[in-house]
Parts: structure tokens; C-alpha cells; sequence
């Protein structure tokens, strides 16, 4: 009986895939998932709230949460190990209303912009704005809305640009429409909380449950959020005070075929990267309201996807809420709330794409050589909606499905928004390969040449 010979690649097949492959070309930002932990108080119980929200802690290498509580919102501090140390402490006394979704960010000076939304007359009618120092000590407030019969506030994104001057306030939230005509407010405060710019711009869903990152280099905001059919990423390009440019990027979110997409809440610029936390909903499992799986998607600064991480996975009856990340080192936080209760997943980063920065979390920037970037900042999130029945919750996506290409050039030409070119004084960051592992893969090939045309 004739044998049968199995083939084998040759050997220039072989060279040309250990070159070119994409393990010869790039590496993993992310390079490892940590275990899910149950956020506790001090006390050793359960710690109840969502819209947890965690920085660094600038004072020592512990994290700041912040929590709902109260009718308000509170910080906790807590360890390395996240374990938390203190009880909740309220930032807003004393408040007439009550205050259910939250959106707040640390700015590039270290003080921090708040927005909270509350329920008058109907549900999500009305925002109010804080400022606070370093410490947590008000700065200014301010009404967003009252009662307003036209908009909604809930789950509104938010951005600190560190640019909040008379002649440049760009720190700033949105509020949207519901109904048959969307239309999205995006509004603009000084440092001393007064209005100072606002644009109305018609998006379709509602902005609501969205990112929006700033990048300063090269002086644009990315806004991201789920398309109308939520099986993909929109990233939707604005100028400053968030003019459009009358295009828009659809992405693929790299999950499963038959997952929706919802919610990308939390959006960073580390590095050379942009990374996206958001929920998916898998088919067949029936998730309690909107709440879904939580994934992280590492892109790179053309908005290919490198990474794309599941980290739950949730039965019937089951599911996360308003994802959250910030980073410091090497350490990557995400967190969430799963019925009413804190949750946290570490992830360990390559620091040797992006330069040991330290304290990149703080806002979303890049940061290298130990101290804070100012580059890309943490494209806060729009959530979904609130704790318990406060209603309203947004569709987190917005329309638009068009494929051109990323960022902007000075006249709005489709040019490659810029990589920020730091010299290398931290630590160069890269999204292909070190050099010396392609130089590898091409010594091998060589070999294998030689051996090929070697003399029998």
C-alpha cells in the first residue's frame, strides 16, 4: 500500500513568515490579565455604589475610587493592592438635589472637573458642574440645567484639557436629545465655572455612553462611540471646542461576529496607543437591563486594532456597568460596577513600549520619564444609567458609518494625526517590533537562503 508523503513549507516560506509575522513585527501593550476583585470598605464588607472611577493617588502609590453614596458622590483611598483604607468621603455637601450619574476627571494641574446629573421634573433634566482643587476643596459650582424640557444629561462624556482660560476653554461635557431629531450640545466652562463656548451638532443615537479623548499634540478630540447597529467602534474626529471635521472612522471592535458592542465608556492615550474599555453582549445569555461584558481594545494611533481582551465573562441574569480605566507604571486598572458593587481587574503593560511613563493615569495622558504627559487625555465616558431606577439611560452609540481615514491635517486633509515626538527622553514608545527582532527574522531568512543554494 503506497505511503502518503505528508509536504512540508519550504524553507524561504518559512524565513519569509518567522520575518514577517506579526510576532516578529509587534508586541503586546497588554501582557497580562489579573483576577477580578471584589472591592471591600475598610471594614472588610461588601462596598455598595457604581460609577466607581479610580486614579492615582498623586500623594504616595496608592488609588483615589470615587463612588456613589448618599445621594452624591464620595472618595475612598486606598493601597497599592487596592484595599481600601478609608471610609466614604462626600465631595458635595449638603446639595438640594440629588445627584445620580457622575462623570469626573483629573485635569493636566492636578484639580479635578465634575459633572453630576439629577432628576427634577423628569428624569435626567438637569447637570450641575464642580470644580476642586488637588485636595477636594470646591473651587466653583455651577448649574448646567434645571428642569430643562429639551435635553437629557445623563451618562454625558466628559473632557479636561488643561486649556480652561478665557481664551481657550475647552473643558467640557455634552448633553443630547431624545426622540426623532438627536441633537448634542456640547458645552464649554471656565475656570470659574461660566459657560464659555457651546456647539449643537445632530447625532444619531445620542451621545450619550461615549469617550472623548484630547489630543494635544495634535490639537483634536476623538469622540468614541457604538454605531447605530452597535457592532462596531465610531471615532468620530472634532476640532477644538469641538468643531467637526466632516468625517468619521468606523472600527471593528475585534469581538465575536455575533457580539454587540455598547457602551465605550473609558478611552486612554498611553504612549503611541489608544485603548477603549467598553461592554459586549454575547448571544444567548440573557443580561440583566444594559449591562454586558466587559473588553478592552488596544488600537494604535491609526486606529488598527492590536489587542482585544474579554475580562468577564457573565451567565443569565448577569453583567458589568459603566467600565472605567486609568494606569500608572505598569499597571492597568479597569473598573466597573456589577449589581451596585465595585469591581477591578489589573492588567500588566509592556513598559517598554511606552517609556515607564509614571502617572499616566491621572488623565489618560502619556507621560514618560516618571511624570505626568499631557498628550491625549482620558476620554472620560458617557454610562449607562445610574443605580437603580433613576431611568434614562442613553443608547451609547451615535451614528455615522463612514470608512475614511483617521485624523486631521491643518486644512482638514486626510493626513495621519501626529505621533508626539517626546525625543526619546523617557523611553522611545513603538508599535512595531525592536528593531533587533526583525533583524532576527531576516538574519534567519539569509541562512536559509545560503543553505538553499548551497552545493549538495
Amino acid at each position: 500500500m503506497p505511503r502518503l508523503r505528508r509536504s512540508r513549507p519550504s524553507a524561504l516560506l518559512c524565513g519569509l513568515l518567522l520575518a514577517l509575522s506579526p510576532a516578529a513585527l509587534a508586541e503586546d501593550l497588554i501582557l497580562d490579565v489579573g483576577e477580578k476583585i471584589d472591592l471591600l470598605t475598610s471594614d472588610g464588607l461588601a462596598l455598595s455604589g457604581n460609577w466607581a472611577r479610580v486614579y492615582p493617588n498623586s500623594a504616595d502609590d496608592g488609588w483615589t475610587l470615587f463612588v456613589t453614596g448618599g445621594n452624591t458622590y464620595n472618595i475612598m483611598e486606598m493601597t497599592a493592592d487596592f484595599q481600601v483604607t478609608t471610609p466614604k468621603i462626600r465631595l458635595v455637601n449638603d446639595w438640594p438635589e440629588r445627584l445620580v450619574d457622575h462623570m469626573i476627571q483629573r485635569c493636566p494641574d492636578g484639580t479635578w472637573f465634575h459633572v453630576a446629573s439629577a432628576n427634577i421634573t423628569v428624569p435626567n433634566d438637569s447637570a450641575y458642574l464642580f470644580r476642586y482643587d488637588a485636595d477636594f476643596n470646591i473651587l466653583c459650582s455651577a448649574t448646567i440645567a434645571e428642569s430643562d424640557p429639551e435635553y437629557r444629561y445623563n451618562d454625558a462624556p466628559l473632557v479636561c484639557t488643561g486649556g480652561a482660560t478665557a481664551d481657550n476653554p475647552m473643558d467640557g461635557t455634552a448633553s443630547h436629545t431624545e426622540g426623532e431629531v438627536f441633537q448634542t450640545p456640547f458645552l464649554f466652562f471656565d475656570q470659574d465655572c461660566n459657560l464659555s463656548h457651546s456647539e449643537l451638532h445632530p447625532t444619531f443615537p445620542p451621545v450619550s455612553g461615549a469617550s472623548i479623548i484630547y489630543d494635544e499634540d495634535g490639537g483634536y478630540f476623538w469622540e468614541i462611540r457604538t454605531s447605530p447597529d452597535d457592532f462596531t467602534l465610531l471615532w468620530q474626529l472634532y476640532r477644538d471646542w469641538m468643531i467637526p471635521v466632516d468625517r468619521s472612522q468606523v472600527v471593528d471592535t475585534v469581538v465575536p461576529d455575533d457580539h454587540t458592542t455598547q457602551w465605550p465608556q473609558a478611552a486612554l492615550r498611553i504612549g503611541d496607543y489608544y485603548l477603549v474599555a467598553h461592554l459586549a453582549r454575547a448571544p444567548g445569555i440573557i443580561y440583566n437591563s444594559d449591562k454586558g461584558d466587559v473588553w478592552v481594545q488596544v488600537f494604535d494611533r491609526n486606529l488598527n486594532v492590536l489587542q482585544s481582551l474579554q475580562l468577564t465573562e457573565y451567565g443569565d441574569g448577569e453583567g458589568a456597568q459603566r467600565p472605567w480605566m486609568t494606569w500608572r507604571d505598569d499597571t492597568l486598572v479597569v473598573v466597573f460596577d456589577e449589581t451596585l458593587q465595585p469591581r477591578l481587574v489589573p492588567l500588566t503593560l509592556n513598559t517598554a513600549l511606552i517609556g515607564g511613563g509614571d502617572d499616566g493615569g491621572t488623565d489618560g495622558t502619556d507621560g514618560t520619564d516618571g511624570t505626568d504627559g499631557t498628550d491625549g487625555t482620558d476620554g472620560t465616558d458617557g454610562t449607562d444609567g445610574t443605580d437603580g431606577a433613576d431611568g434614562g439611560t442613553g443608547d451609547g452609540g451615535d451614528g455615522g458609518d463612514g470608512t475614511v481615514d483617521t485624523g486631521p491635517g491643518d486644512d482638514g486633509g486626510k493626513t495621519t494625526p501626529p505621533v508626539e515626538d517626546k525625543g526619546c527622553g523617557g523611553g522611545c514608545a513603538s508599535s512595531g517590533a525592536p528593531a533587533g527582532t526583525a533583524a532576527l527574522g531576516l538574519l534567519g531568512l539569509a541562512g536559509l537562503l545560503w543553505r538553499r543554494r548551497r552545493p549538495a
